[in-house]
């Protein structure tokens, strides 16, 4: 499944239709219901070779959702930790890509441990942790006192 609209949509398209995969690949569009979207897959896929934060990869993560991703300039590499809740390759790489596609695809305990990571990325980017970042920027502390900050 593909989620979202863009310029690539029909030579997408086209490629799928080449290639025999319309029972295989879906392109719903844009979608509202992330969490319900991110309810089915396996593992979630961002090949994107520039990329802002990626509020998608947050999100797949948290809902429990594997990552693979390249680690393309701000962004993914921010979020998903190689190895550690995801896989992170390269920018560029796209055979380390596919690589890592295949590995996540084929070992189900390897993703069944990455999905299990979903709540601490919800914990690591909580309004909460964000604010009391911001308060130990201003206030002059370093970032490792962020956490003192949180506790009660």
């Amino acid at each position: 499944m593909l989620l979202g609209e863009g310029d690539e949509r029909t030579r997408l398209e086209t490629r799928i239709q080449e290639l025999g995969l319309r029972d295989h690949v879906t392109l719903p569009g844009w979608i509202a219901d992330v969490e319900n979207a991110f309810s089915r897959p396996e593992l979630f896929v961002l090949p994107s070779r520039y990329e802002g934060f990626g509020n998608v990869v947050a999100e797949a993560l948290a809902c429990g959702v594997p990552v693979v991703t390249l680690d393309c300039p701000s962004g993914p590499g921010e979020i998903v930790r190689n190895e550690v809740d995801g896989l992170v390759v390269p920018a560029e790489d796209l055979p380390g890509l596919e690589r890592a596609l295949d590995r996540l695809m084929g070992d189900a305990e390897l993703r069944a441990r990455f999905a299990a990571r979903g709540p601490e990325v919800l914990e690591r980017f909580s309004e909460q942790k964000f604010l009391a970042q911001w308060d130990a920027v201003l206030d002059g502390r370093s970032e490792s006192d962020v956490d003192e900050i949180l506790e009660p």
